[in-house]
């Protein structure tokens, strides 16, 4: 049974983000056709197989791009394969730059190439993806990727804590 005491969005949003979450970029497409958008809701799904999952506001310029135009009546698939960029620590530029609602962005930042998906140079990892599902929920979708590929790089990564960056050094 569903309680219809819910907690005020301010004190909700207060205690989750008093929560350290790491910041990535989640990105798709090629050539000109790219996208790109941050996230704070990475998590890894299963080992055996190897799924990691984060959450997109429904309505999302990204979610949009994520999801096959022939899959609208039927959202649980994700069209194409996506790569989803660690950033580190002196990174946070990026994090506001591909953050919130804008669709106009520049995206000179995704000059690498992962697996034939566009990520971030010098992010502290790298994980390509093929899609697997997506699950709405509130008012976000749960995208769930079928991971194919990683890379570590070498910078510390950058963390969210309290509505601030961070870093763990």
């Amino acid at each position: 049974m569903r309680s219809t005491h819910a907690a005020p969005a301010p004190a909700f949003r207060a205690a989750i983000g008093s929560l350290p979450t790491g910041v990535s970029i989640v990105s798709a497409g090629s050539g000109a056709q790219r996208w790109a958008t941050t996230i704070g809701t990475l998590t890894s799904l299963s080992l055996e197989p190897p799924l990691v999952l984060f959450c997109l506001r429904l309505g999302s310029p990204m979610l949009r791009h994520l999801t096959a135009p022939s899959m609208i009546t039927a959202p649980a698939m994700i069209s194409g394969p996506f790569a989803i960029s660690v950033l580190g620590a002196d990174q946070h530029h990026l994090a506001d730059l591909f953050a919130g609602p804008r669709t106009e962005r520049s995206l000179e930042a995704l000059t690498a190439e992962v697996d034939g998906v566009p990520v971030v140079a010098g992010a502290s990892a790298w994980i390509t993806c093929t899609p697997h599902r997506r699950h709405d929920e509130g008012d976000h979708a749960i995208v769930i990727g079928a991971v194919r590929h990683t890379e570590v790089g070498t910078a510390p990564p950058l963390v969210r804590h309290t509505g601030r960056y961070r870093t763990l050094l």
